[in-house]
Formats: C-alpha cells, structure tokens, sequence
C-alpha cells in the first residue's frame, strides 16, 4: 500500500523544530506540503488540511534537511528555486491574515528524500517484519502473542517482545494512514486485533524482538460484489458469513490487488503476477519462500493443463511437506510475500458478480467499512480457506461450516503498511 504519511523521525524532528519556532516573537507557523509556487511565495497544506499562502521575503531564510535528521546542526542552506511542489516544509514567519504568513524561515525536506526513505522502511517492514492477529497481551511479562496468517489448518503462533527502547504506535479508530497512529502502551494493545511488527525472529520461528510495533482494530471480511461506483468511491457487497449487504469506502490510500486468472497459490499465480516470465511463485523461490509453478499445489486445485508433475518437488529444500498448502503437515506460503507481488489493481477493474476480500477500519454503522486493502478475484482464495476450515472440522469432529466464520485474516492487507 502506498500511504501519504511521513515517517517517524520526520514527525519527530518537525516537533522539535516547531517547539524551537515557538520561542520568540514569531506569530505564526506551519508545516505542511508545498501543493504550488507562486514566484516569490508558495501555497501550502497543512497537516490539518488547511492551505497557507507562503509570502517569501529577502531575508527569509531557506534550510533543507534530511528525512529522519532531528537538528539544524547539518541543514544545508537552499535557494528559494530548490522549493519544488510536494516537498514538505516547516515555515514560521508573521501573519498578515489567518491563512498568509511572511516567512522568515523555511525548513525544507524534500520529496524525493521523502519518497527514498520511505521506500526503504517500507522494504525493511516487509523483509524484516510479520503481521497477524493478536491472541494474547501480557503486559507485565511484556509479551503479545500473534497468530500469523495460514491457508492450512495449523495455526502459527509467535511470541512477541518489544526491545527496551523500541516504538509502539496504534491506529487511531478514524484513520489507516500511519502518520496519525498514536504512540500507546502495550497494555492497550488487544486480543483480536491487527498488528505488525518489524524485528528479529528467532531461529525457530517462534518467537520475535521488535524495534517496532503498530497495533490497531481492524476488521477482514469477503464478499460478493453486488454493485461498484468508483467515480463515488463505494461499491456494494454481499457479506459471505452473514450474507448482509454492506457498503465498502475505497479511498485513494486504500491499495487494490488482484489475483491472476490464471495458476493459484502454489502455481505462480499466472503470467504476470511477479516477474516477467516467473509468475509470483518464481519470485518466492527467489524469496526462498514457496515452491511455484509446478510444485505441490494447494489441496484439490487442478494442475494447469499441460503442466508437468514435478517428480519430487514436495522433498526440496525449502518447499513444503507432502500435502501442499494445507495437507498434513503441509505450512502456508509466505502471505506477506505474497501479497506485495500481486498485480496493482483500481476499482473501476472491479466488476459485480466477482468475490472480494477486503481489510478495513470499521464504519460508524455495522454494515459499512472503509478499504485499507481489496483484494479482487478472490474466488480461489476463498475456496481455499473454506476446504481448510472443512478440513479442520473433521479433524475435531465439528459438523461442516461453510467457512472459516469471518477468519479471512490476510495479515499483509489486514493491516496498513506504515
């Protein structure tokens, strides 16, 4: 997902600065994004939505600074021609009027810098990290146990501990964008929610210490598209577990994907889903994830006409055990890899009649939800947790549900990416 939150130490030193701003006679500051120049002044929006008229003077003086940099101590001077549109700016000045300020200095960081740090937390939050659903909180023993997404029966629990000096952060209720996240305790963190961390796991996979944690209350459902309005942004479902219609926001930081027509979870996903010619399940092999096309396919899915059986796939290193995806002993794809390869998709390509899974922060009313992530064409996905959840009964002697009961955790889309 792409969100339009900065990072954490841009928060941080935007703070610092600010409160080094407020000392003085200056009357009036901003922080925001530079949205347009204007010659000799510049427009800007705040983080409040609110836009500023920038009035550059002579004497204005003009500092760029790099993301996470939490002192002027290496600002480098600029001119007013390196302010460039979408560049982040803190300006402190005098106000003629409530929305226009005389700048007598412009912190600057510059979007690409912005973009270039980002791009590089965001690899490391999805090399380095997991996500999943919490199971348990022991505040005092400071540890979160998670249960990571699985398309076999076999839950994967994890131990969490926060590092001593580590950053944990929860999802306000009326926003998915990280830069609104609130630093809070372990102990608001609870069972049943959404979290990911980033982090160290150990060697067995058990357990994990995390330099971050972002928590929050989400909730992951699927259903059947009954009608689409993307000039609105909304579309209609029909709830599969409750079989309710339900009104789905897609907002522009919302990330829409969707599954390939062709191959499945342990076939390559198709043509196109990861590399050219590999297909997403080559680009997890390269991951040292999951074998791909031609290897151990999820329980009853069909082999593409004209494949080949690989003779002795299910033994190689790294691939899953006899059973595939949900068989005996078999262990679930790396959904988090996964996820992130699938093709980019917009809700205009989403049509009525197909299956969606969707992750979101739920609506003031019970049957409305706004879109952290969609996942379209998802009929496969579905039928594939449905047999899991058949096998899962019989295993425990439960009579057959039609469903994993609004269990469609998808652990990469069930939470925002920060």
């Amino acid at each position: 997902m792409v969100f339009s939150a900065v990072t954490k130490g841009l928060a941080t030193l935007l703070v610092i600065t600010a409160a080094a701003f407020a000392q003085g006679n200056q009357q009036a500051r901003v922080i925001g994004v530079v949205t347009e120049k204007q010659g000799s002044g510049a427009k800007v929006k705040s983080d409040a939505g609110e836009v500023y008229s920038l009035v550059f003077a002579p004497e204005t003086k003009f500092q760029r600074i790099a993301p996470g940099q939490t002192s002027l101590k290496d600002a480098a001077a600029i001119q007013i021609s390196d302010i460039n549109e979408g560049d982040r700016v803190l300006a402190r000045g005098t106000a003629t009027d409530p929305k226009t300020i005389v700048a007598l200095s412009v912190i600057l960081m510059s979007k690409t810098d912005l973009a270039e740090k980002q791009q590089k937390e965001r690899q490391d939050w999805t090399r380095r990290g997991i996500a999943g659903t919490v199971t348990a909180v022991n505040p005092a023993a400071k540890t979160i146990t998670v249960r990571l997404p699985q398309l076999g029966a076999t839950e994967q629990l994890v131990s969490i501990t926060p590092k001593e000096n580590s950053s944990l952060r929860r999802y306000s209720a009326d926003s998915v964008k990280f830069a609104d996240a609130k630093i809070a305790p372990i102990a608001e963190i609870k069972v049943g929610d959404q979290l990911r961390a980033r982090g160290d796991k150990s060697e067995d996979g058990k357990s994990f210490t995390a330099d971050e944690i972002v928590s929050g209350s989400f909730q992951t459902l699927a259903g059947t598209v009954v009608s689409v309005d993307p000039s609105a942004g909304e579309m209609q479902i029909r709830n599969l577990d409750t079989n309710k219609l339900m009104s789905v926001r897609v907002t522009a930081d919302a990330s829409v994907k969707r599954l390939p027509e062709a191959g499945g979870f342990g076939g390559g996903m198709g043509a196109g889903a990861g590399s050219p010619g590999g297909g997403l399940g080559n680009g997890m092999r390269q991951g040292g994830g999951q074998a791909g096309a031609g290897g151990p396919r999820p329980e009853g899915a069909p082999r593409p006409e004209g494949a080949p059986r690989a003779e002795g796939a299910q033994n190689a290193p790294g691939s899953p055990r006899p059973g595939g995806f949900g068989g005996p002993g078999g262990r679930g794809p790396d959904l988090a890899q996964l996820f992130e390869r699938l093709p980019v998709s917009t809700l205009a390509e989403v049509k009525p009649g197909e299956t969606i899974i969707v992750a979101g922060t739920k609506g003031s009313a019970a049957d409305k939800v706004t879109a952290i992530t969609l996942l379209a064409n998802a009929q496969r996905f579905v039928d594939m947790r449905r047999a899991a959840a058949a096998r899962a009964d019989a295993a425990s002697g439960r009579s057959a549900s039609s469903g994993p009961g609004g269990n469609w955790n998808l652990g990469e889309m069930s939470i925002p990416m920060p």
